[in-house]
């Protein structure tokens, strides 16, 4: 875990052969701690495969944004975030998780420029959204609707996007 935010800080200075070998170390040491005897600690036992998938491509994405948008950085996203989608929709349990990561899966797809793809996850988000009542993920599916609109208003999935929006978490919607 603490290489994985250590990746995800390289990322947001902008130092990416730093942050890529921290997301290596990261997976390293996630696959040798299946292999130790001790059972983990009470503090790091929430960090899950789907934890570590989500936190590395975000790491990715990060660093996509600090280097002005940059598909490549995306691209090396796209297949983590992928992969911790997957595992959180497995999981049934950590919902907030598995609604951040379809939003991380609809930004890098704006990152790559496939609005339409993004508003398929973006809406997915939507749905889950709806049943963690988590305004952490409602302010970032509006960010992330708002930045469609930004890019790609012009698109009809986008405009479907943005109106379905308004109507199911709109930004007077009370916090819980």
């Amino acid at each position: 875990m603490l290489y994985a935010m250590e990746a995800r800080a390289y990322a947001n200075m902008g130092q990416p052969g730093k942050c890529k070998r921290a997301v290596r170390m990261a997976e390293d040491t996630f696959a040798d701690a299946g292999e130790w005897d001790e059972p983990d600690p009470d503090w790091i036992r929430f960090f899950s495969e789907a934890e570590l998938y989500g936190e590395n491509s975000h790491s990715y994405r990060d660093l996509a944004y600090v280097a002005g948008r940059s598909p490549t950085y995306a691209s090396l996203a796209e297949p983590l975030m992928e992969r911790a989608v997957k595992l959180f929709a497995a999981d049934g349990e950590h919902q907030r998780s598995y609604a951040l990561n379809l939003i991380g899966m609809a930004t890098v797809h704006l990152l790559r420029r496939e609005a339409e793809q993004s508003t398929v996850f973006a809406a997915q988000a939507m749905q889950v959204a709806k049943k963690v009542r988590s305004e952490r993920v409602n302010t970032r599916i509006r960010k992330t609707v708002d930045t469609a609109a930004r890019d790609f208003g012009d698109l009809g999935e986008v405009v479907d996007l943005t109106e379905r929006l308004a109507a199911e978490l709109p930004e007077a919607a009370e916090a819980v």
